[in-house]
């Protein structure tokens, strides 16, 4: 069996808590308090983004000194809403932060599907995937 990633799998890694299992025999992704979750010998949890993950990895790919200006703000809603005075410009700038989360949820899911030997593809056809993942 191969996992394919395609919409359906890519939209759960925006989870921001561990609310979904993976099972390696049937390669079937099931939300943990579901019924099916009962039936699954060892769940492998899927991965998730934790609150405000992909904002904090986004500021790592600024210029020195706003990177260091994000780096040195520890209140989570300060630094919320220092990142979206900086990136909602309702343009370009959203438009790059928006391509880089999605990159960085593939990305996610692929170095998941690695480290725990899980066969996978990315559907690059995908109506959603396409939009970003260029060719």
């Amino acid at each position: 069996m191969v996992l394919k990633i395609d919409y359906e799998v890519f939209k759960l890694v925006r989870a921001e808590s561990e609310q979904f299992w993976f099972d390696h025999y049937t390669f079937l992704i099931v939300d943990k308090k579901s019924d099916e979750a009962e039936f699954i010998e060892t769940p492998i949890p899927f991965p998730f983004t934790e609150k405000n993950e992909t904002a904090k990895a986004y500021t790592k790919t600024f210029r020195k000194e706003l990177r260091q200006f994000f780096d040195g703000i520890k209140d989570e809603n300060e630094f919320m809403n220092w990142f979206w005075g900086t990136v909602d410009d309702g343009g370009q700038n959203l438009t790059n932060f928006r391509i880089f989360e999605d990159k960085y949820h593939l990305k996610k899911i692929t170095d998941w599907c690695d480290e725990n030997s899980i066969p996978y593809y990315v559907d690059k056809s995908d109506w959603y995937i396409k939009k970003f993942i260029g060719e």
